[in-house]
């Protein structure tokens, strides 16, 4: 009994997925794009899609960050994982309407579309609240040297 326990416990804590904290200015100065934003997964592409991309969309209600030529932009392309996929530890899921802040980069393989690989990207909160007041006004205060 005592041996399969072990095995077991070996086991379920390689299935576990561990996120090292992010701390604010590394989240905002990694990030191109920050906004408040709805998840929207229902929405069509407009534009034809390689084989294997699959999109979500962020519809913006507010800009926080961006260059300065996206500033009227109103969705934004979120490349998420293939709705049949194995699921793993590494992959984030969010669910429709689900509405926040987002710290969006480009992914690696497309100037159009934009990734979260980490948790702390995405931060749910009201639109009306405290919380995004406060990410305004905090926002200014970081230097992010871009290479």
């Amino acid at each position: 009994m005592r041996p399969c326990l072990i095995i077991l416990l070996l086991f379920s804590s390689q299935a576990m997925a561990y996120w090292a904290p992010k701390p604010d200015s590394q989240l905002v100065c990694e990030s191109e794009f920050i906004v408040y934003g709805s998840y929207d997964a229902r929405s069509k592409p407009t534009e034809v899609t390689p084989p294997g991309i699959h999109l979500a969309y962020i519809d913006v209600q507010a800009i926080l960050a961006a260059p300065a030529e996206h500033m009227n932009i109103n969705k934004l392309a979120l490349k998420v994982p293939s709705p049949g996929a194995p699921v793993s530890s590494d992959m984030l899921f969010f669910q429709q309407g689900q509405q926040g802040l987002w710290f969006l980069s480009r992914t690696q393989d497309s100037a159009v579309y934009f990734t979260v690989r980490h948790p702390a990207q995405f931060k749910e909160m009201a639109i009306d609240g405290a919380e995004l007041n406060d990410w305004k006004q905090r926002l200014s205060s970081f230097s992010c040297k871009k290479s």
